[in-house]
């Protein structure tokens, strides 16, 4: 549900029957008034979950990189694996995660790239466009398949497949996830100045 709150009413607590999220998305530094609706936020319940940052790379950066041979689109009918692989790497808490429907329409679009060994699936990226710019929605390796550098060769593809159809790529990351942001950083991409939190009440 939504609830509309100004800084003079006292918050509501929310009667909830399943677990939400509140995400606030916010500039670098916290004005007072923020601060203020921030406080609001945890008088209704909400704890911090999660802390966010915003990537980018302009598409003339990321054309130098050239596309990964393990990697290819993914095709009609392996909606199932790579929902399977998105479901178990996210909390869906915090990752929108898209269903059959979804996952066929963008690999019909060519949005969706994966790595396979046999008939197993590696590893997957889900990408869309936002006019000019592409975002990357989800990127996943299976455990049984980390430290091989598929996530770069995955980022890698991504890029050469739309470095001459948008001006730049951009992604959330969580703050804390070291790894994902050394990953991004060596292909060039930079934190802009757009944050976000997610409170969580469960």
């Amino acid at each position: 549900g939504y609830y509309y709150l100004s800084l003079e009413q006292e918050p509501p607590r929310p009667v909830l029957d399943q677990p939400a999220v509140i995400e606030y998305v916010f500039q670098n530094g916290l004005s007072p008034r923020q601060q203020e609706e921030i406080r609001r936020i945890e008088q209704m319940g909400f704890v911090l979950g999660r802390e966010s940052g915003r990537m980018t790379l302009s598409a003339a950066q990321a054309a130098r990189e050239g596309a990964a041979d393990r990697v290819r689109c993914a095709a009609a009918g392996e909606e199932e694996c790579i929902g399977q692989l998105f479901a178990a790497t996210f909390n869906p808490l915090y990752s929108y995660l898209p269903d059959r429907e979804e996952l066929a329409g963008a690999i019909a679009e060519k949005r969706v790239y994966v790595v396979f060994s046999g008939e197993s699936l590696c590893a997957a990226l889900y990408a869309q466009r936002e006019k000019q710019t592409a975002v990357i929605r989800l990127l996943a390796v299976s455990p049984a398949y980390r430290q091989q550098g598929l996530g770069r060769q995955l980022v890698q593809f991504y890029h050469a497949s739309l470095a001459d159809k948008v001006d730049a790529f951009t992604h959330w990351v969580d703050l804390h996830n070291t790894g994902a942001i050394r990953l991004y950083q060596g292909f060039g991409y930079a934190f802009d100045s757009r944050r976000a939190n997610e409170y969580i009440r469960v």
